[in-house]
């Protein structure tokens, strides 16, 4: 095995930004709407780890990766959900458009188109059960914008695509950062948001499926006439309550960090999370990832500039509606000597227990490092085994002090490659390299992940792309999974 030399972020925030009106507490001005064209939903995967359940009082977690396998059919995965081991639903994009493929005792099947328009990417994907699940994605409008198309599979067979918010009389400009949540057979929701034609307020909209039919998409009040901010991150649960998490400002460059809870079909007024915090934000700062064991229980974290003009990492903790101020992420101002940290991933299993990922800098190279708070408080450690240029891209966890994170690294000889590392009863063991990811391709150039799904039985699976010359010597890609039970 490689050892660990990590992989070098080429930024310290999110690629993809996403706007919103929300309101905001102690607001006194209104700056401008962020352009539109900063979206890019067709790369977007607002919930890049998640776990189907999340038992308490688990004495430990062992798992055993298998090797990676090809997902046929597709380029990348930007979605990707699991209902048991090596039991799956993937959606990722070709250079012919965007591909949902099922994976069924260990066998991935052919990629699938969504009937109806073509799209451009899928957003996210949902199951309730094999060959019953859902997707939603994007596709190209005039002048550049995206519309919302959302499709179900029942039966092992995909109906057509329906463009929800089309269909309910709604006049979209623009739509992005969709999802969609499967609680059972024919019942689904989709949640995203829409810039509206002609005022171009952005609002965000709920559609659900009922007995395999879509009804009609229902406006979340609350969402216009508010602070104009920008949402990176959404977490929600099965009753519609999300917690969102962002910036608010005039554009990049002079924005807060911000977040904002949805409670019964309402917004609440939006918490910069920064202001009592005595971090001395003196730039820009921003929401990169939240997550929450239940609304209102909730962790967030994200980046700052502080009054020398460097990067710093935070995070903030949630309890019973209230916002902690936030902190520091323990460590990193001594570990950073370039200042160009960044916070990718967070993982909430139990009130008062969360992990959060990312990486620091030294002397130019990157390094992963994860921090765990326990009741309360936040401390920070170096996964062993991560050395130079690595980077945590997700972190999923089934309970406190068991969780699983995945990241890249690079070689010795400047190639990006994939690790993952698990931790039990708190402790962290080594990260390994993807097993099986040099067999993939013609050689493997280049391997990147990202999305992780783990599932109530323990499993997780994480996916990502690879590079490699085929024939002619061109540079092809295509994805792969791997999973550990």
């Amino acid at each position: 095995m490689r050892g660990m030399l990590g992989y070098r972020r080429a930024s310290s925030r999110l690629a993809v930004l996403t706007a919103v009106v929300l309101p905001l507490a102690g607001a006194c001005t209104a700056p401008g709407r962020p352009a539109a064209s900063s979206a890019r939903p067709a790369t977007v995967s607002a919930r890049p780890a998640t776990v189907s359940a999340r038992p308490a009082g688990q004495a430990g977690w062992r798992l055993s990766w298998g090797n990676a396998v090809q997902v046929p059919g597709v380029g990348a995965v930007s979605s990707l959900a699991c209902l048991s081991a090596r039991n799956c639903l993937a959606g990722g994009s070709t250079r012919r458009g965007a591909r949902v493929v099922s994976e069924r005792n260990g066998r991935w099947g052919t990629a699938t188109a969504l009937p109806g328009m073509r799209t451009v990417g899928i957003a996210s994907v949902s199951c309730a059960s094999p060959g019953n699940c859902a997707a939603v994605g994007y596709y190209a409008g005039s002048l550049g914008t995206f519309h919302v198309l959302a499709a179900a599979e029942h039966g092992g067979r995909w109906q057509k695509g329906v463009d929800v918010l089309r269909a309910s009389g709604l006049n979209v400009y623009y739509a992005w950062d969709a999802e969609v949540w499967c609680a059972g057979t024919g019942t689904c929701t989709v949640r995203g948001f829409f810039e509206d034609n002609p005022t171009r307020h952005d609002h965000m909209f709920i559609v659900s499926e009922r007995n395999g039919m879509w009804g009609r998409a229902t406006v979340v009040p609350g969402t216009v006439g508010g602070m104009h901010g920008e949402v990176n991150a959404m977490w929600c649960d099965g009753a519609g309550n999300c917690l969102a998490g962002g910036y608010y400002g005039g554009g990049p460059g002079d924005g807060r960090a911000l977040t904002a809870t949805l409670r019964h079909g309402r917004w609440s007024a939006g918490v910069d999370l920064l202001r009592a915090s005595g971090l001395d934000p003196a730039g820009h700062s921003w929401v990169s990832s939240v997550s929450c064991s239940s609304i209102g229980n909730c962790a967030a974290g994200g980046t700052y500039t502080d009054s020398h003009g460097m990067y710093q990492v935070f995070v903030a903790s949630e309890r019973n509606g209230r916002w902690v101020a936030a902190v520091k992420v323990p460590g990193t101002a001594n570990l950073d000597t370039r200042h160009h940290p960044a916070l990718s991933s967070v993982s909430c299993p139990a009130a008062g227990f969360c992990e959060a990922g990312g990486h620091y800098t030294v002397s130019g190279d990157s390094h992963a490092f994860m921090t765990s708070e326990r009741t309360g408080r936040w401390s920070t450690s170096v996964i062993p085994g991560t050395k130079d240029h690595s980077s945590v891209a997700s972190v999923a966890c089934r309970s406190a002090g068991n969780c699983v994170a995945d990241g890249q690294f690079t070689t010795g000889s400047g190639h990006a490659q994939p690790f993952v590392a698990t931790e039990r009863s708190g402790r962290w063991a080594a990260a390994i390299e993807v097993p099986g990811i040099d067999s993939l391709g013609n050689p493997t150039v280049n391997a990147t992940i990202g999305p992780l799904s783990c599932t109530a039985s323990g499993s997780c699976t994480a996916s990502g792309s690879y590079s490699y010359y085929s024939d002619f010597n061109y540079l092809s890609s295509a994805a792969f999974a791997v999973t550990g039970k």
